[in-house]
């Protein structure tokens, strides 16, 4: 997502929901996201690996026969992404469930040719990491979201992720999915620079929670803080992470994306 961060200040807040850490800025009728304790499946970014930076993305780890897969945005990648690591429940500078570096990344091959918004989605992979006081499986430390498909508008979706940032808190919102044309879409304020790959959480009847999108497609995610979009999933999703899975730490090397082509300097960030 291509925003920068807006600082808000002497605005009347309102009263918290039960875990939010604090309120959105009370300007308008639309959402607005608030600060939360992340989950501990979502999880910061170091695209350069040193804690002491800024965390870039969001990823969160998807269930998977290795437990060792976590979804993000594409366009959050360039190289083989080893060096970059993954903080599973950051929270205010503080790492729970352990720092885990990145082994190998899985992009589809239409991503690799032309960085295709439609196939702005990835898998990593992370190396066992010692917990706890022993080697773990990063599923088996904090558990994980089911992949599932874009689900229907209207649909009740959970965004939980990062701003870029460090020392800070995560931000969350749920509203009802929208659709732009064929482009998924979450009308929520508050997601800038750094909420790219941040899940699309579905809770069914079957009490499973399901990764049903990332922040990224149209855009890189946005240009708008108020308007984000991913990419469509569905089987191609499945046959990537199937991959992965098959893949050991023989990964993809991803393309540099650039710029968001659809958004200009005038936009907010």
């Amino acid at each position: 997502m291509q925003l920068a961060i807006a600082t808000v200040i002497g605005v009347i807040v309102p009263a918290l929901p039960p875990g939010a850490l604090f309120a959105p800025p009370a300007q308008s009728d639309q959402p607005h996201s608030i600060s939360v304790r992340a989950s501990p499946t979502v999880a910061a970014v170091f695209t350069g690996g040193d804690l002491g930076e800024n965390h870039t993305c969001t990823a969160s780890v998807v269930a998977s026969s290795t437990g060792d897969l976590l979804v993000t945005a594409a366009h959050c990648l360039s190289g083989d992404g080893k060096g970059m690591k993954v903080v599973p429940g950051y929270d205010a500078g503080h790492t729970p469930y352990g720092v885990w570096p990145v082994t190998a990344v899985f992009v589809d091959s239409a991503w690799r040719a032309n960085t295709t918004e439609a196939d702005d989605v990835a898998f990593l992979r992370v190396a066992p990491t010692e917990v706890d006081g022993k080697t773990q499986r990063l599923q088996d430390v904090t558990g994980a979201n089911t992949l599932g498909d874009t689900p229907a508008p209207s649909t009740s979706v959970t965004v939980e992720g990062f701003n870029v940032g460090r020392t800070d808190h995560a931000v969350s919102c749920t509203v009802g999915l929208d659709m732009t044309v064929t482009d998924p879409t979450f009308r929520c304020g508050g997601y800038v620079s750094g909420s790219s790959g941040s899940p699309w959480l579905v809770t069914g009847s079957d009490g499973i929670t399901r990764v049903t999108g990332v922040i990224g497609g149209p855009d890189e995610g946005g240009c708008t803080d108020a308007t984000s979009y991913s990419a469509v999933f569905a089987a191609p999703t499945a046959a990537l992470l199937a991959r992965a899975e098959r893949s050991g730490n023989d990964g993809d090397t991803a393309p540099a994306a650039g710029p968001a082509p659809g958004c200009s300097s005038s936009d907010d960030g």
